[in-house]
């Protein structure tokens, strides 16, 4: 079953940005195609896969640690076929949903540019951030259901992720460069939708008899040492990272003209690099601490480099 759900999670990774390139072609209309929209665009996808990483590692552990006082399997691989379809049967329903948008965008008041702004964004939070929260619960999901052992839940976890966000990037490139313009925006919807609902209903087959999934940790138990630390660290490596995909974007349109392919090549070749950073670590049998250290070096060594050569970049 692991073969399978890796498989699959590359697919629905596929599927998962080929939605964030049609949304961001969707709520152009919206937003406009400015550097702002786009920024927009791009925190309202992280912050809900953030918001269902979250929220979905709770559910899970509790899932979990209700099927071991009642004696049997929390069915974790059926909750993930219901979210997979959820998020199908969300994409199928997505254009119908744009239009009523659409609607309300022109009749909202707004007393400024500032304010009609604002409208539009809270309007593209309420689209876009239900299917993306529940994109971000799949990996814990599928982690918790198909590790081995605790050892095995960190490996695992960066495989997981390395093949999802491997078809990530596969799926940014398809979607700028050939799948909508060749279905258009609502059928690429459909068809992604379709790849949603495939794997929701291989996965709850799947879930029928699944074995028990690891036992969690004790409620309120004490946090790791330093974590703290490290979830703030994460927390600026990602803004900055983030801030340095933003202008790379809009670097990109200053080189290549209103391109629709900027967007996607930019993004496709973060989560590429995210993938082959996954499988090096899932690759370690043991994580050393240094680790974090050393990335953090040479992201700022890196980032330093580019800073010098940013003018030129345009050229």
């Amino acid at each position: 079953m692991r073969a399978l759900a890796l498989l699959l999670t590359s697919f629905t990774g596929f599927s998962g940005l080929v939605y964030e390139v049609a949304w961001q072609k969707y709520l152009a209309t919206l937003l406009g195609s400015h550097s702002e929209a786009t920024a927009a665009v791009l925190g309202i996808f992280l912050g809900s896969l953030a918001a269902g990483y979250a929220i979905f590692g709770k559910v899970t552990r509790r899932l979990v640690s209700a099927g071991e006082r009642a004696g049997r399997s929390p069915r974790l691989l059926l909750l993930y076929g219901a979210v997979e379809a959820a998020i199908g049967a969300y994409a199928f329903a997505f254009p119908e949903l744009f239009r009523g948008a659409q609607w309300l965008s022109v009749r909202l008041p707004a007393a400024n540019d500032a304010m009609g702004f604002a409208l539009d964004l809270g309007l593209s939070a309420l689209l876009i951030a239900p299917p993306t929260v529940l994109m971000g619960g799949t990996i814990p999901i599928l982690t918790q259901a198909l590790a081995r052992d605790l050892e095995d839940a960190t490996r695992f976890h960066a495989f997981v992720y390395a093949f999802n966000t491997a078809g990530a990037f596969l799926g940014a490139l398809a979607a700028g460069f050939w799948l909508v313009p060749w279905l258009g925006l609502v059928g690429v919807m459909r068809a992604m939708a379709t790849v949603n609902l495939a794997a929701g209903a291989i996965f709850a087959l799947g879930g029928r008899s699944e074995r028990p999934g690891l036992a969690a940790a004790p409620a309120g138990g004490a946090p790791t040492e330093g974590f703290a630390a490290l979830a703030t660290v994460a927390l600026l490596g990602g803004f900055a990272t983030m801030a340095l995909q933003t202008v790379l974007i809009r670097l990109g349109g200053l080189a290549l003209g209103a391109s629709q392919f900027t967007f996607s090549t930019v993004v496709a070749v973060f989560v590429l690099c995210i993938a082959l950073g996954s499988f090096a670590v899932s690759a370690l049998r043991r994580i050393p601490s240094a680790a974090v250290v050393v990335a953090q070096v040479l992201l700022v060594a890196l980032m330093g480099a580019l800073y010098f050569v940013l003018p030129q970049a345009t050229y």
